[in-house]
Formats: structure tokens, C-alpha cells, sequence
């Protein structure tokens, strides 16, 4: 006999009016939408859809709603969101249908690297961009 277990901490409750804005309030909003995207970080989650941005932290902070300036002539949508942390800045890197290549960004990676460990420990960050092919750049290089 197999005893199942499941234990579940709480962090924190992100509901809020600003979700409607993203679909919240309809039935399967968070799992049946293929155009709404996350990014979690230790202190944020950034939750998106084509044309909007909403950033909350983990506690009842303000929230942030960004709407970036999208090409309608060119159908230009967010398309990948992924948190940059470099030291105590943190930014959101937005992904969109023409920035970097003129098709479809699907996804953006951020890992970080060492660098010189012989020397001192500095850490940086490599993004990735993912679209038909991988495109990669160093994070100081942003």
C-alpha cells in the first residue's frame, strides 16, 4: 500500500482587479489562452498578453500595468517574457513579433554564466532568443 502525500505552502495571493484585463474571470483564462505568458522572479510575477503587461510582487505592492508601443501596421504583438537580473536591477525583457527577427519570438532564456573565476567571481547573463533559429547575446552586451 502506497500512502500519497501533497503538501503545499502558500507564498502569496496575486488576485486582483488589474487580472481582468487578462482574461481572469472566465472560465479556464489561465490554462486554455495560448497568448498569455509568465515570468516569475524571487520577488515579481509578470503575466502578459498580446498588448499588455501586468507586474505584481508578492505582497499587496502597487501593481504595474505596461502597455508597450506595438505596431498595429505590422500586427506586432508580445510574444516572450522573461525577467533579467543583474545584481539589484531587475528589468522584463519583452519578446515581440519584429524586434529582433521579422518572425514570431517564441521564447527567451536567461541563464547566468562565470566568468574569470581565477581572477574573481563576477557573474553575467546569457539570453537567448528563440524564433525559427537560436540567437543568443551576453547580457552586458543589452
Amino acid at each position: 500500500m502506497s500512502c500519497k502525500r501533497s503538501h503545499t505552502t502558500e507564498i502569496a495571493c496575486v488576485a486582483c482587479e488589474e487580472l481582468g484585463d487578462l482574461g481572469a474571470g472566465k472560465e479556464g483564462w489561465l490554462v486554455e489562452n495560448p497568448n498569455l505568458l509568465c515570468a516569475l522572479d524571487t520577488h515579481s510575477l509578470a503575466l502578459a498578453n498580446r498588448s499588455l503587461i501586468l507586474v505584481t510582487g508578492w505582497d499587496d505592492g502597487p501593481r504595474l500595468e505596461i502597455r508597450p508601443d506595438l505596431s498595429p501596421i505590422e500586427s506586432e504583438s508580445i510574444t516572450a517574457l522573461e525577467w533579467l537580473v543583474f545584481d539589484e536591477i531587475r528589468v522584463i525583457a519583452v519578446g515581440t513579433s519584429w524586434m529582433v527577427y521579422p518572425g514570431r519570438i517564441l521564447k527567451i532564456r536567461v541563464r547566468g554564466t562565470k566568468k574569470d573565476l581565477t581572477r574573481h567571481t563576477s557573474s553575467s547573463e546569457e539570453i537567448s532568443i528563440v524564433t525559427g533559429v537560436i540567437a543568443r547575446f551576453d547580457g552586458s552586451d543589452i
